[in-house]
């Protein structure tokens, strides 16, 4: 009977501290440019800053959506840091 108690006592505390572990959302994508040349990618201010010229050669800036970062993971190739062999 404590073993049984004890259980649900700490599966009610546990309860909380797994919704609060929730993943959040991600943030929304700022917009990014890129060279029509050499894909060189840069953000809304350095793209209005160089009036939608690439400053090293010249090319066409044009609006992309940016993608979000993929979080790390230590599941994703083990201890390498996600370099595969």
């Amino acid at each position: 009977m404590k073993t049984v108690t004890a259980f649900a006592a700490l599966t009610i505390a546990l309860i909380p501290m797994s919704v609060s572990a929730a993943k959040s959302k991600p943030k929304t994508p700022a917009k990014a440019y890129e060279c029509s040349t050499c894909h060189m990618k840069f953000t809304a201010a350095q793209a209005k800053k160089d009036h939608y010229k690439d400053p090293m050669d010249g090319g066409k800036l044009v609006p992309v959506a940016a993608t979000p970062k993929k979080p790390m993971s230590h599941m994703d190739g083990g201890s390498m840091g996600g370099m595969k062999m």
